[in-house]
C-alpha cells in the first residue's frame, strides 16, 4: 500500500500530460466565418436597422477557386439573415449563394488567416439589375458552368484579406 500511492500519483501525471498533448494535437488552429445576407432597401450598401435581413438563402463555403467544385460546408440563413461556418481553416475561400429567389452568385475570394481571428461577411440580396454595383459578386446563372465567372484578375497574386469591405461599388 505505502508503494502505491506514488505509483498512482504517477500514473495520474502521465495520463494528464498525454491528454493534454492530444487535446493540442487534435484542436486545429481554425476561426468561424459567419456573416448576413441581406436586402439593401436604402441602397447605402451597409446592413443596418433599416435593412429586411434574408431568410432562406443557401450559403456554400468553397474553395478557391470554386470552379474546381470542392464544397467544404453549406447553410441556410436564419431569419435573422445570419449563415455560419466553424472550423475554418487558413485558406482562400469564396461562397456560393443562392438567395431565395433561385439567383445564384458567386463572391470574390477571401483569405481566412486563424491569426487574424474570426470573419464577418456581410452580402446584400441582389437581382439581376442590382448585382452589377458590386465587383465582388458574379450572377452564375443556372446551368452555366463556374469555370465561365471571371473575376478581374488584380495585381495582387493574393486575394484581398476579408476584413476589407465586402462592398467595391463600381
Amino acid at each position: 500500500m505505502k508503494h502505491l500511492f506514488p505509483a498512482l500519483l504517477l500514473f495520474s501525471a502521465l495520463l494528464i500530460n498525454a491528454s493534454a498533448q492530444d487535446q493540442a494535437s487534435s484542436s486545429p488552429n481554425t476561426v468561424t466565418v459567419s456573416g448576413i445576407i441581406y436586402q439593401d432597401s436604402n441602397g447605402n450598401r451597409i446592413a443596418d436597422g433599416k435593412d429586411k435581413m434574408a431568410e432562406g438563402a443557401k450559403v456554400s463555403l468553397m474553395v478557391y477557386p470554386a470552379e474546381d467544385g470542392k464544397e467544404l460546408n453549406n447553410s441556410t440563413t436564419n431569419d435573422a439573415g445570419q449563415y455560419s461556418f466553424e472550423n475554418v481553416a487558413a485558406g482562400t475561400y469564396q461562397l456560393l449563394i443562392t438567395y431565395p429567389t433561385g439567383l445564384t452568385v458567386l463572391t470574390r475570394p477571401f483569405v481566412v488567416k486563424p491569426a487574424d481571428g474570426d470573419l464577418y461577411l456581410a452580402f446584400p440580396l441582389v437581382d439581376r439589375v442590382s448585382a452589377a454595383r458590386f465587383t465582388n459578386l458574379r450572377i452564375v446563372n443556372p446551368g452555366q458552368k463556374l469555370f465561365s465567372i471571371d473575376f478581374k484578375k488584380t495585381k495582387d497574386a493574393e486575394p484581398p484579406a476579408a476584413s476589407i469591405s465586402p462592398f467595391a461599388p463600381k
